[in-house]
C-alpha cells in the first residue's frame, strides 16, 4: 500500500492537525527501529492504517542488519567495553587505559593503502587492566614474571560481532615459581569475561 497507493505520505509529512515524523524517518522503508522514537505519529496520520507496533526479540536488529552501519559498530562495541569495565572493576581489576586502536590505525590508512585493514575490522578496542593483589602475588613468588604487568583485553568487532581477546599469561608461565598463582589470575580473568557478557 506505502509504495503503490499511498500519494500523501502523511505518516512522514504530517497532517494539518498532526505533527510527521520528528526524527524524519519514512515508516514505508524502515527495515529496524534504530532510530525511532515510538511517538507513534505515523499511525495516528496514515489513512489506511499500515504503519503497526510489533513485539520482537530485544536487539533483533544487532544480528539481521541488511548493511553494516559504523555507528551501530561503535556503539556496541562502548556498550560491550562499558560492560567489560564494569565487570572488571566490580571483581577488583583496574582498567588502567582503554585505547581505541582501530581509530589510531586509521590515521595510517592512506600511508598504508591496500596493507590497511584487510579483513576489515570496524572497531578495535583494548584495555590494559591490572590487580593489585595479583602484582603483589606474582611480584612474591617469581619477579620476572611481572613482564606479564599489565595484562590487557582486546575487542574486535565486525559483522555484528564482539570477540573478545585474551592472551593466557599461564602460557608464559610455565615452569615459574608463579605458575599457580597465574593460572589463578587467569582463570579468574576468564571467569570475569564470561560473567560480563552473560
Amino acid at each position: 500500500i506505502c509504495n503503490n497507493d499511498c500519494m500523501e505520505n502523511s505518516c512522514y509529512v504530517g497532517k494539518d492537525h498532526q505533527a510527521g515524523c520528528p526524527v524524519f524517518e519514512a515508516p514505508f522503508t524502515l527495515h529496524n527501529n534504530q532510530d525511532c522514537i515510538l511517538c507513534g505519529n505515523c499511525i495516528k496520520n496514515c489513512a489506511n492504517q499500515v504503519p503497526a507496533i510489533n513485539l520482537r526479540i530485544p536487539g533483533q536488529e544487532l544480528w539481521t542488519f541488511r548493511k553494516p552501519d559504523l555507528t551501530m559498530a561503535i556503539l556496541v562495541s562502548i556498550i560491550m567495553g562499558t560492560q567489560f569495565f564494569r565487570g572488571l572493576e566490580n571483581n577488583g581489576y583496574f582498567v588502567i587505559f582503554e585505547p581505541n586502536i582501530g581509530h589510531n590505525l586509521a590515521n595510517f590508512k592512506q600511508r598504508w593503502g591496500k596493507e590497511y585493514n584487510t579483513n576489515k575490522l570496524e572497531s578495535i578496542r583494548s584495555m590494559v587492566i591490572s590487580n593489585a593483589w595479583y602484582t603483589n602475588k606474582v611480584a612474591n613468588a617469581d619477579p620476572q614474571m611481572l613482564a606479564l604487568f599489565p595484562l590487557h583485553i582486546t575487542l574486535v568487532y565486525k559483522n555484528g560481532v564482539t570477540r573478545i581477546l585474551f592472551v593466557r599469561p599461564s602460557l608464559v608461565a610455565t615452569g615459574s615459581p608463579a605458575e599457580k598463582v597465574v593460572l589463578e589470575l587467569e582463570q579468574d580473568v576468564i571467569r570475569t569475561i564470561e560473567s560480563s557478557v552473560q
